[in-house]
């Protein structure tokens, strides 16, 4: 049964099985780009010490296993899609090409409308090739019935060429050409990528601008519609659907994704329903607090028997940036069902969220 308004914490292929078909406008999604990189978020307040938020989009089996997780969940969200809705997918060129004949395939070839390069820049230091400063989102239509409102952006440049304009009708006429503004192209370099001492700025490491999310809704749904967002991250989608009185689906396993989400919305005074499966991963994080760790399990607390740091920390004061990989997860889960101490495997970063090549036993009490 579709739930309108609704945030849902676990696994997106599990959730979007329970979604009705033919019951969602718009879907946009910013997965994991296979950029092998692991991402980190700090928290740090005086009351709750340093907590660290880490996910990684890393995966062993290469481009082979993203592409199989990808696809997957693609034909649960085609099957939800209305007759008159859309799909934007984001991505970057990684593996950007091969997502497209994926989705050729899933939505059907003659239903691609766009592929949309997000233009941006920003510092760069790379000598061997040219600064990668573009994103791309790739438009499918569910049918030629789809929902599509023209977007218009002012015209840039000379509308003159030597003193003579290219219109061809009156003043008057000319003028309001030009209040009405130009259709927008398949490339978009008038938003730019959030910068660090931006006011949007929630802090989590993938957020994208709210006006970008806004464009894409306005475009392809109503008012009234219902958007998901089946990797809702840092919910701009969301916050963008409530902004558009319409309705939203958010997806995501990240604790931290679910608690950022639910602060934006709640400061933009939407209402929603919580949904959480019962067999979601525990979310696991090590949080400092005047030099002790422990390690929060699901937001309850366990205490911290013993930890190690890595060898190369530089001084004993320097913050641990510490986060579970997959496997320690899956470990504790294991283990949650024995009485006693357990050891969780966790990989160190540093503070850029680069791995390093230690790892750290901690030994908790349930």
């Amino acid at each position: 049964m579709l739930q309108k308004n609704a945030l849902m914490l676990g696994d997106n292929l599990e959730l979007l099985q329970g979604i009705a078909d033919a019951s969602v406008d718009l879907i946009y999604l910013d997965p994991p780009f296979n950029s092998k990189r692991n991402y980190l978020r700090i928290d740090s307040d005086q009351q709750n010490g340093t907590q660290l938020k880490y996910f990684r989009d890393i995966w062993k089996g290469g481009s082979d296993e993203y592409l199989e997780f990808l696809f997957e969940r693609l034909v649960e969200m085609r099957r939800t899609l209305k007759e008159t809705g859309s799909i934007y997918l984001h991505c970057d060129p990684t593996e950007s090409h091969y997502v497209k004949v994926m989705m050729d395939k899933i939505f059907e070839r003659k239903n691609f409308r766009n592929e949309i390069a997000w233009c941006y820049s920003g510092p760069a230091n790379v000598k061997n090739y040219f600064p990668r400063k573009h994103d791309i989102i790739l438009f499918y239509a569910a049918s030629d019935k789809y929902v599509h409102q023209e977007v218009r952006v002012p015209y840039e440049g000379k509308l003159t060429v030597g003193g003579k304009s290219s219109w061809a009708g009156t003043s008057k006429d000319a003028k309001e050409y030009v209040k009405k503004g130009k259709l927008l192209e398949d490339w978009w370099k008038d938003i730019p990528a959030l910068q660090r001492n931006e006011n949007e700025r929630c802090g989590y490491p993938t957020q994208k601008p709210l006006r970008l999310l806004e464009r894409i809704i306005q475009a392809s749904s109503k008012e009234g519609d219902v958007v998901l967002d089946p990797f809702m991250g840092s919910g701009t989608t969301l916050v963008a659907a409530q902004g558009l009185s319409r309705s939203f689906i958010g997806i995501d396993r990240n604790l931290a994704s679910l608690k950022t989400t639910e602060q934006r919305l709640c400061e933009s005074g939407a209402t929603y329903e919580l949904i959480r499966l019962a067999m979601t991963p525990p979310d696991i994080t090590l949080k400092t607090t005047d030099g002790k760790v422990t390690v929060i399990v699901n937001e309850c607390e366990s205490t911290v028997v013993n930890y190690t740091w890595w060898i190369n920390r530089k001084s004993e004061k320097e913050k641990p940036f510490i986060a579970c990989d997959k496997k320690g997860k899956q470990d504790f889960n294991q283990h949650l069902s024995h009485p006693g101490f357990h050891t969780i495997t966790c990989r160190a970063t540093d503070d850029r969220g680069i791995e390093t090549t230690k790892w750290i036993v901690i030994e908790i009490k349930s």
